[in-house]
Parts: structure tokens; sequence; C-alpha cells
């Protein structure tokens, strides 16, 4: 079935970390300039000629929360960058389409707000009803779609139209129909296309909302938002720098939660790699007695353990750092819905209040959960320090033991040696040693080593004696 709509709009809102954190929270960013140069690539394929984002912007650093960028417009009052060109439908039709491109600086990072729309007017009148398949031509090659912008921080695809008469009296059923053509004509490869998450009112017009965050990657977020009278359009360019925050904050969080899924995976390999070396000591301390073997794979483990549990508690901390992002960017979220509830006072915001008060909600369990389970990690590895040092200390005291009784035993060995060797001198061919009780007096050999033995044992007796006093 093919569907007319009316002044169709693509609204690209893109975030990028103006520099990479010194924590490995965010590693290996592209430049900080990158949102520009893309955008430029999106004008080159769109046909829009001399047009160049990176050249107009202001060059002076500012440390502002937030600064436009565009230098020349601001001097008129302007912050954004208007354009039209021509989309070519067929080879002998072609139809206007206009924009403007709004660059932003933030405390900590870029955003760009591209605009690409059929205008309701042209020549002072309503322009007509287009094919829903120019959706399609406002995005060739998928350059607006993340794996062509990479963003650091992410983005959101906003795609609204007006409804027309017809369409308007129509039930959810075909409205959410018309909403999944939007999708297929915008991204024409299904493997591309983003599954549908939920549906909702906003500002009194249908939203449909494509993407799920726990989802395997490649993560997309867009809305299509049908209107269906003008107070929504009139509420949403009233409200469009909040929406703008909102997307941002969102991005944000949805950043936290997909490092921390990566940052959960490192841990998990390294708990995995805890508990298999805990399986490995206790094979080596089975044995009643460590071998030399066994002492030199404790004295490895001894050197690679510090190293890991630092590696872990910095892990750790990674993903603490993440639910905390979470944490403050789900409060700064709420502050802004808290003011477009203020701004338009009696709205209904269920359908963007769902995000902060649901989805983060679980986001947070989730990560605290992984905290709970792998913080048991660490302690473990500290008992496993302490277990190898108790049993390297044991081993070596009982080692140390042995050696000294080695010694005592080898010392009265070489002393009776010394002994033998200086009494023998009393062993003469006129005198040799004969067998006990063969003669009535002892042999000179017999009573010098008895005698040497003797006083041996008395000055040791004395030395001891002496050396206790000392001590007292």
């Amino acid at each position: 079935m093919t569907y007319k709509v009316y002044a169709p709009n693509v609204h690209l809102f893109a975030f990028h970390l103006r520099t990479p954190l010194a924590t490995s929270l965010y590693r290996d960013e592209p430049a900080d300039n990158l949102l520009w140069q893309k955008c430029d690539q999106i004008f080159d394929k769109l046909h829009i000629d001399n047009l160049n984002l990176t050249d107009k912007l202001s060059q002076n650093p500012s440390d502002s929360p937030r600064v436009d960028l565009l230098f020349e417009e601001m001097k008129e009052n302007k912050f954004s960058l208007p354009f039209d060109s021509h989309i070519s439908l067929t080879e002998s039709q072609a139809l206007k389409i206009a924009g403007f491109v709004y660059p932003l600086q933030t405390h900590d990072s870029y955003a760009l707000w591209l605009n690409l729309r059929r205008p309701e007017r042209e020549n002072g009148k309503r322009t007509d009803y287009v094919d829903i398949s120019l959706l399609g031509k406002l995005n060739p090659e998928n350059c607006l779609l993340p794996a062509f912008v990479e963003s650091s921080l992410g983005q959101t695809l906003l795609i609204t139209l007006w409804l027309t008469e017809g369409q308007n009296y129509q039930d959810k059923h075909f409205l959410k129909e018309l909403s999944d053509q939007c999708i297929n004509h915008f991204i024409s490869d299904p493997n591309c296309r983003p599954k549908f998450n939920r549906e909702g009112l906003l500002f009194g017009s249908p939203i449909f909302e494509y993407g799920i965050i726990n989802q395997p990657p490649p993560y997309q977020h867009i809305l299509v938002w049908l209107f269906s009278h003008s107070v929504t359009d009139t509420k949403f360019e009233k409200c469009y720098k909040e929406l703008m925050d909102l997307f941002y904050y969102r991005n944000k969080i949805i950043q936290a939660y997909k490092t921390s899924r990566d940052v959960y995976n490192f841990l998990y390999e390294e708990y995995t790699k805890v508990e298999q070396e805990v399986h490995s000591i206790e094979d080596l301390s089975e044995g009643s007695n460590l071998n030399l073997s066994d002492m030199r794979k404790f004295k490895k483990l001894l050197k690679r353990l510090p190293k890991t549990a630092l590696e872990y508690s910095r892990l750790m901390r990674d993903l603490d750092q993440c639910q905390h992002t979470i944490r403050l960017n789900t409060q700064n979220y709420e502050e802004k819905v808290a003011r477009i509830q203020a701004k338009l006072q009696s709205d209904n915001l269920v359908f963007l209040e769902t995000f902060s008060q649901k989805n983060c909600v679980y986001l947070q369990e989730e990560i605290q959960a992984d905290l709970r389970y792998l913080g048991h990690g660490s302690k473990l590895l500290e008992k496993m320090l302490s277990a190898i040092r108790g049993m390297v200390e044991i081993e070596q005291a009982e080692r140390y033991g042995d050696r000294q009784q080695t010694i005592k035993w080898l010392g009265i060995g070489l002393g009776t040696a010394v002994l033998t060797a200086s009494s023998s001198a009393h062993i003469t061919p006129t005198n040799p040693l004969r067998p006990p009780l063969s003669t009535k007096s002892l042999h000179p050999f017999t009573i010098a080593v008895f005698t040497s033995i003797l006083v041996g044992i008395l000055a040791a007796l004395t030395a001891r004696w002496l050396l206790q006093r000392s001590r007292d």
C-alpha cells in the first residue's frame, strides 16, 4: 500500500564527547570535530552544494556550559544555519527540500541538530502531499544512521509528518502501520532497521519508538511522530531546546549502559580466571609438602596476582562510574521533563517519563547486581594472596627448621671428625688401639677423646648459662 503524507521532517540529534575522559570509560574516541565533518559529508551525499559547516563554526574555545557555535549567524541573532536544495524523485521530477543545522557545545560534549524536510509552503502556497518514499531520499546510503555518523555518545532520529485529513480518523492499527512504513522507506535494508519498542501520545499526537536498549548492538533510537493537529507543532517549537537536552541525557545514559556491558564482560573474564587460579592453588596445596616446582608456581602467582587485583579494581571502578553516570543523567533528564511540564502546564508527558521512571531504574539495578556479584572477586583475590603468602611462609619456616637441624648434625659430625683426627696421634705402632677390657688401663686415645667431649660439654653449658644471664 502506498501512503501519502504531508511535510515530512527528519531530525538528527547526534552527540559527541569533546575530550576523552581520563578514565577508561571512553577510550580511543574519534576527533572532537567528527560531528561537523560528518555533517559536511551528509551535505555532499544530499548534493547540498556550497555549504560547509566546519568553516562556519566559531574557533574561539569557551568553558561556558552551553555555547552556540555559528559565529556569523549569532551576529544576526540566529543560532542555526538554514539551507535548501532539491531531491530527485525520478529522472524528470525533483522536489524542493529545506532544513537547518544547529551546532552546540555543552560543558563536556558537542551536539548537532540537523533538520531535513519537505516545506509546508512553497511560493506562498501549501505544498502537496508527497509519497512516503521521500523519506528514503533524505537518507542516501544510510548516511543518517549511527554506523555512518559514529558519534561517541550516540544519536536520536526523529521523523515527523502531518497526517492527512483521511488519516486523522484512522485507528491505532493504521497509524502503527504508517509508522512502520516510515521506517521501512527511511531504511531500505531490513537488517539495519531497529525493532519496534513502544507507542504513546506526546503533545496530543501519536508517537512510536523503535530501538530496544538491551538487545544486541548496534543500537538505534528512532521516533516517528505523527502530527494530528497544529497544537502539537506549536508545543514542539516551544520546547525544542528541552527536547534536544532530553535526547542528550538519554543518549549519555544509553552509552554509559553500553560501556557497562563491555566492562562487565571484561570483569567476568577476569573473575573466571580468578576462580581457575583458586582451583590451581587447591591442587598445589593438596600434598603435605610443597616441592620446588610448586614453590616456583606460587612465586609466579605472587608476582601476577597483585597486577590482576589492580586491573580488577580498575574495572570495578569503571563499572561503578557507569552507574554513577546513569544516576546523574537520569536526574538531569527528569529535571528537563519537569521544565517541559512547567512550560506546558497540563500536558501529559507519560511517554517521556517512562524512560526515567522505568528504563533507567532497571539499568541501574542491573549494574548494581553486577557490582554485588563481581565484588566477590576482589575479596577472593585478597584471600588468595593471603593464603599463598601463608603457605609459602609456613613452607619456608619448615625448610628453615630442617636446615637448622641438618646444620646441627653436620656440626656434630664435623666436630667429632676433628676431635678424632686430633686424638689419633696417640695411636702409634708401639701403642696400638686394643679392644675394650683387653688391658687394665685406658688407651691415651680414649682418654683424650672422652676428656675433649667432657670439656666441650662443660664449655657449652657455661656459654649457655652466660648467654641466658646476659639476656636477663
